[in-house]
């Protein structure tokens, strides 16, 4: 406040020098564009503006210099006193310069403050992983995939009462990775493990990132493996898809990519021994068939592979009524319309989305707070295990491992927010018993219909239809 008040220094009504009251205002033009946070939808100030820009400053709103003094006359002056025989207590320069070591102390102690957080955080998750490795079966089921994969989010700023501050900026966990929190995060960069030996799966974080480049996922991939080899896990590769930016990260990382020198291998960054990384086959036959069917013609070699074969190829079985073994059919052909439906996908990263934005009601952009809670909701709804009393069969593989510590899976705290309900069962049973019994009734009258018709008698049958129909619909 003292500072904005010698910055403005203007007079009040009554002549004095002005001092804001509560209902006093001070206009946004008075402000740099750095004063404010980027990316808002309104304009906030950063905590440590001041207002700058005073342009012509009225003359009645200044203060009127004060005339000089005249010249002390000239009188002999006392050599200062050495520092030996003045020390001035430091509780007094304290004291009189209090305006620069407060905002120092209070910066020191928030620092100190996260510092504390981060490792209390770190601590939690090395726990937590050391839990679900204590739950395997076998200790050679320590031996598991990592797989990495971002998700869209929405860029929204949502104000998290709790922390009082504004979350959904880009977040990369307190860890030493170079980055900025001012812009917004557009995805979630989320890590997972899969087991080799036995199926297992489950997320052990993520980052929120906004295209970030590949020296930076080059580190996050680096930190993960540190993660689970602090957690007892032996990682024997790395899985991605086959973007152009996991291809320049597998270059950070020691991969070689180019045709004559072929090399897979990384180095851990935790322990002695080697890490292959690779791209999903999936994704990479997806990315040869969208080429060939977009440019047509592909060369393997001296000879041509033309996408126009299998579209005759497809031709000839529809004239002739005949289905080949291929299994070809039109919705391989007019693939442009299907290139993001996942339903069959294998992908276990792309499943976990899936059920992260059916926890918003089918939501494809949910913000980051939502993402973060739909994920908690999850790990928390497979943690809830069947009785060995009760009539209910406990799986036999474990598909999704559970958690029951809430702060233990993410790199960035969120706050609560609502997620939409699973589906109300009871309703659903209502409609299939409702629609059997429209389609019954449906029948009945179909067949009443057909004998009373050749009699004359159709109105009241074909009025019971039209009723019968108007409540199936409804």
């Amino acid at each position: 406040m003292a500072k904005w008040i010698s910055r403005i220094s203007r007079l009040g009504s009554d002549g004095k020098p002005w001092y804001p009251s509560k209902n006093d205002r001070v206009c946004s033009a008075h402000f740099l564009e750095s004063d404010y946070y980027l990316g808002l939808d309104h304009k906030k100030l950063r905590e440590d503006a001041v207002p700058s820009v005073f342009p012509q400053h009225p003359p009645h709103k200044q203060i009127a210099a004060t005339p000089r003094r005249p010249s002390p006359r000239k009188r002999k002056i006392d050599p200062a006193p050495s520092p030996s025989t003045s020390a001035v207590p430091a509780k007094a320069i304290c004291f009189e310069h209090n305006y620069s070591y407060t905002s120092l102390e209070s910066h020191l102690a928030i620092t100190q403050k996260q510092l504390a957080q981060s490792k209390e955080r770190e601590q939690k998750l090395a726990n937590e992983l050391r839990k679900v490795k204590a739950t395997l079966e076998d200790p050679s089921m320590s031996d598991v995939a990592l797989i990495f994969d971002a998700m869209a989010i929405r860029k929204q700023v949502v104000y998290d009462q709790k922390l009082q501050k504004y979350v959904g900026f880009i977040n990369y966990g307190n860890h030493n990775i170079a980055g900025t929190s001012d812009r917004l995060a557009t995805e979630s960069l989320t890590f997972l493990i899969v087991g080799q030996k036995k199926f297992f799966k489950h997320p052990i974080g993520y980052f929120l990132i906004d295209k970030v480049d590949a020296k930076q996922q080059a580190e996050m991939v680096k930190e993960a493996l540190c993660v689970l080899s602090d957690a007892g896990f032996n990682v024997v590769s790395i899985v991605c898809d086959g973007a152009f930016s996991n291809q320049a990260t597998a270059t950070h990382l020691g991969c070689s990519l180019t045709p004559d020198n072929i090399k897979t291998e990384i180095n851990h960054p935790c322990q002695d021994q080697e890490v292959n990384m690779m791209f999903d086959a999936c994704h990479l036959i997806k990315n040869v068939r969208n080429c060939l069917g977009e440019l047509g013609t592909i060369f393997y070699g001296d000879e041509k592979i033309e996408w126009k074969f299998i579209a005759e190829l497809h031709k000839f079985q529809l004239n002739s009524n005949l289905h080949l073994a291929n299994k070809l059919r039109g919705t391989h052909l007019d693939f442009v319309k299907n290139k993001m439906k996942v339903a069959l996908s294998q992908d276990h990263l792309e499943t976990l989305f899936g059920r992260i934005r059916r926890r918003g009601g089918w939501n494809n952009n949910p913000n980051a707070p939502q993402f973060k809670h739909a994920l908690r909701a999850l790990l928390q709804k497979n943690g809830v295990l069947s009785s060995n009393r009760g009539n209910c069969v406990q799986p036999t593989e474990n598909t999704l491992c559970a958690t029951d510590d809430d702060n233990s899976l993410s790199f960035e705290l969120g706050t609560d927010c609502h997620i939409m309900s699973e589906d109300d069962h009871p309703t659903q049973i209502l409609k299939e018993a409702c629609r059997r019994f429209c389609n019954m009734m449906l029948h009945h009258h179909g067949k009443l219909f057909n004998q009373r018709h050749v009699c004359g008698d159709s109105a009241t049958v074909r009025h019971k239809l039209n009723k019968t129909v108007l409540f199936l619909h409804q």
